[in-house]
């Protein structure tokens, strides 16, 4: 419908191209705007998963899961804002969860570029030139009152928007959803929502106080800033936790009675047999971008490759392993492992330095436990560039046996393909995406 329509083709291709300039590992990458026999289109990355929506169709989520969820959407707004840029179309079904646990904030196809003072007509265009007087873009059940009226909206918009998201998560129900589109926009306009406690009686006060302010109705209510949303977000993790580590303590103590109480009716009844072993989680790791110490920086797209394919083969050996988009922003940081190894939620951190001289790579790797800081697993390897691929799976063999110790067939099997039958074509590839993500050559 936008082929006969110059002002929504125009208003797609400029949103768009607003929306292009975002690169967060949380926001869905748009790769290209443009027009093929006079339609436009979007190229946009291809993330494997499901909506928010679909997996609040199976209830809410437990509350240390949608806190960290709502941190990850915060940041991808803040991100967003930063670049004055509202999404204003927020909502579970514009949010992808990766196969990974991560967030995706998709769809920025209503975003516009909120004009500042010092902008002028020809940077931006205002909101009714971009929308008409009086139409109302977006999805009502998950409208600020003022996307209700049709009125200017600003970052604040989407606070609202995002606050509906969150009190959706922990409660599994829509706060002011009726029968009716036009009952709900009633209720946005008019109606507090029902107190979180009122269907989930251990949600936290400040949890309560954080969704409230960000449903108010009048913007100058609510949080000015997404930031200020994801500090106070923060808060509610920081005082959950003594009290989950208090609950785990009279959980023990409980637990430390049964245990003795079972072994003393073991030796009652002089049961011989072993207790069979407990499930555990795979164990998690970050990857971090290797440090390419070679003396031509042209080599980084070998340091880069290097560490996508390690990551590939760990999560092909089945490790839980954090993804290239999140580790990558750690690239010359001066973090240590430990700290980064928290702020990611992981047990391991693998670090190392990549080095090409001449037509040989030298890899030196370290596996670092988040709890002690000591190293588990180190290796040097110094093999031709012929050879990368073996390299590639030595790194995560040792890696991954140091953390599982033993290897499924068909894990080890996995991690024997290599990357490509060609070393040549793989070198052009990841020449090509490194240019891709970095920019530069046309």
């Amino acid at each position: 419908n936008l082929q006969h329509d110059e002002t929504a083709k125009k208003r797609f291709l400029r949103e768009a191209k607003s929306a292009a300039a975002l690169d967060h590992p949380y926001i869905c990458k748009i790769y290209e705007i443009g027009e093929a026999e006079g339609r436009p289109f979007i190229a946009m990355e291809y993330v494997r998963g499901e909506t928010l929506e679909h997996r609040l169709a199976r209830g809410p989520l437990p509350l240390a899961e949608a806190e960290r969820i709502a941190s990850e959407i915060a940041e991808a707004l803040e991100t967003a804002h930063q670049e004055g840029i509202v999404h204003r179309d927020l909502k579970p079904s514009n949010i992808m969860l990766t196969e990974d646990g991560h967030v995706k904030v998709m769809d920025f196809g209503l975003a516009k570029r909120v004009a500042s003072p010092e902008a002028t007509d020809s940077e931006f265009e205002t909101a009714s030139r971009l929308t008409g007087e009086g139409m109302t873009l977006g999805t009502v059940a998950y409208m600020s009152p003022e996307q209700l009226r049709a009125q200017v909206v600003d970052p604040r918009s989407d606070i609202f928007s995002f606050g509906i998201v969150l009190y959706e998560m922990v409660t599994g129900t829509h706060p002011f959803s009726k029968d009716t589109s036009m009952d709900t926009a009633a209720a946005i306009l008019n109606l507090p929502p029902p107190p979180l406690s009122s269907y989930r009686k251990e949600a936290p006060e400040l949890l309560e106080h954080v969704v409230g302010k960000m449903l108010a109705k009048v913007p100058d209510e609510r949080y000015q800033l997404v930031h200020e949303v994801r500090t106070d977000l923060a808060r509610v993790v920081q005082v959950a936790a003594p009290a989950q580590v208090g609950d785990r303590r009279l959980v023990l103590g409980f637990a430390a009675l049964g245990v003795l109480a079972v072994a003393a009716l073991w030796t009652w009844w002089g049961a011989s047999e072993e207790t069979p072993a407990l499930d555990v989680s795979p164990p998690s790791v970050a990857v971090l971008p290797l440090t390419n110490v070679s003396d031509d920086p042209e080599s980084d797209y070998l340091a880069e490759g290097m560490t996508r394919a390690v990551i590939t083969r760990l999560t092909q050996a089945g490790l839980r392993v954090t993804p290239w988009e999140t580790a990558q922003r750690y690239r010359d940081s001066n973090d240590t492992a430990t700290s980064i190894a928290r702020e990611l939620n992981v047990n391991n951190v693998l670090v190392g330095t990549f080095q090409l001289v001449e037509d040989r790579i030298l890899t030196t790797l370290s596996l670092v436990e988040a709890e002690s800081g000591f190293q588990s697993w180190a290796a040097e390897f110094d093999e031709p560039f012929e050879d990368i691929f073996r390299t590639q799976r030595q790194i995560a063999m040792g890696a991954a046996t140091s953390l599982k110790k033993k290897l499924t067939g068909e894990e080890e099997e996995a991690l024997a393909t290599p990357e490509s039958r060609s070393v040549e074509a793989y070198d052009f590839y990841l020449q090509g995406a490194h240019i891709l993500q970095e920019g530069g050559e046309e």
